[in-house]
């Protein structure tokens, strides 16, 4: 859990020099055991047939996982876009309501924008769940659920706005759940015990050219380091210093909420 809050750059260097020293020190000390099988030409031959089909079955092992993850931290980014999307569009139906309803939720959405955007989403980041989000949604419901349009023009808003501050509940509920959304932990059982047994194969491998060995292990150890960076750092969508940012929600701040003078103030939350 600890390694999600590093730094980025510090995740990155740190994982590649983890698999170049796995790859390189395995390598040495599985050499003692090499050369006690006295392997021939032959068997070398032999056992790299066995790391091409591990390697195959492996690396479409982790491209399987990595792009499982790419896609959830993609679609992790379009609920936020949604979201954001319906808090523009639920502040813009309300606009047209009657006051003193229209006052009180245009107040009510301005104050749930900024307080997403300056509190719950630095919480969020940290594996927390703020609850006063709860309370906006409860009050912006109960406004709404007082609400008695008078015309046929106030009922097509009234309704719309309804229609856009569900979509706004769903997808917030469906964001708190990603919170903890990440990787079980039989996965990383399996392509961490399947990296150290493809690389236990190449170590049983002699060569008369040491260099090119160490060479080659830790290039290979380090093409295993950056798999698991990027599996590492996109895992938890929202959680980490590689987490989604709340940009949709400051361009409704910046551009839908804050242009348009307020007039009045948020009712004390229920």
């Amino acid at each position: 859990m600890v390694l999600y809050f590093v730094p980025v750059a510090v995740l990155f260097i740190c994982l590649i020099c983890l698999g170049m020293a796995v790859a390189v020190g395995g390598l040495f000390l599985a050499r003692p055991l090499a050369r006690r099988l006295k392997s021939t030409p032959d068997d070398h031959g032999f056992v790299g047939s066995f790391i091409e089909a591990m390697g195959a079955l492996y690396g479409l092992l982790l491209g399987l996982v990595a792009v499982a993850v790419w896609s959830d931290y993609k679609a992790a980014e379009e609920l936020i876009s949604r979201e954001g999307a319906a808090v523009a569009a639920f502040y813009n139906d309300v606009s047209g309501l009657r006051e003193p309803a229209r006052s009180e939720l245009r107040a009510l959405t301005r104050d749930y924008t900024n307080y997403t955007i300056d509190v719950a989403w630095p919480a969020q980041r940290i594996g927390q769940n703020p609850m006063q989000s709860n309370d906006y949604i409860r009050t912006i419901r109960n406004v709404l659920h007082r609400y008695e349009p008078t015309s046929i023009g106030q009922t097509t808003l009234h309704a719309e706005a309804l229609h856009k501050f569900n979509d706004l509940v769903e997808c917030r509920r469906r964001r708190v759940e990603t919170i903890t959304q990440a990787l079980p932990g039989e996965v990383w059982c399996v392509i961490t015990l399947g990296a150290l047994a493809a690389l236990a194969l190449t170590w049983l491998l002699t060569s008369a050219n040491t260099a090119l060995h160490v060479v080659l292990e830790a290039l290979l150890g380090t093409f295993l380091g950056l798999s698991f960076f990027v599996i590492l750092a996109f895992d938890r969508p929202l959680i980490g210093s590689t987490s989604v940012d709340p940009k949709p929600f400051e361009l409704v701040r910046d551009r839908v909420i804050l242009p348009d003078p307020p007039q009045g103030s948020a009712p004390p939350l229920e």
